[in-house]
């Protein structure tokens, strides 16, 4: 029979601290060589491609699963919508960015787990980071 690949997705989400992230495609300071650069700060780029590792990164949130969705069940492909979901502050500090990652599961969860990731921790560690200024 057919299959569909991958059976399921999970993106997760978590609240950071960072001084590295705030910095990035950002000039350091309003004046340069006597030209005033503070609004070209606005147009920074909000999100990109980073390795977590290659950051000094402070997590002042748990990772939460932010999207599931389960094409091996009719019941968890979400075809329209929004969630909301509440996250509890671990630590003290301000919100720099949002950092985001997925999984994939390869096979059914019923049939073990084989699963691709881009956690950090994985081998890709490659995540998305929104920044919040």
């Amino acid at each position: 029979g057919a299959r569909v690949v991958p059976a399921a997705l999970t993106v997760f989400a978590k609240c950071v601290e960072s001084d590295d992230i705030l910095r990035l495609h950002r000039f350091g300071g309003p004046v340069a060589g006597g030209l005033d650069l503070s609004d070209w700060n606005v147009f920074g780029r909000q999100r990109w491609s980073c390795r977590e590792p290659e950051h000094r990164i402070r997590d002042l949130t748990a990772a939460v699963a932010a999207l599931r969705i389960d094409w091996s069940s009719s019941d968890h492909v979400p075809m329209e919508g929004q969630e909301e979901h509440e996250v509890r502050c671990e630590g003290e500090g301000a919100v720099h960015a949002v950092i985001f990652w997925y999984e994939l599961d390869l096979v059914p969860p019923a049939e073990g787990p084989i699963r691709v990731s881009t956690a950090a921790s994985s081998a890709c560690g490659g995540v998305a980071a929104l920044r919040i200024d």
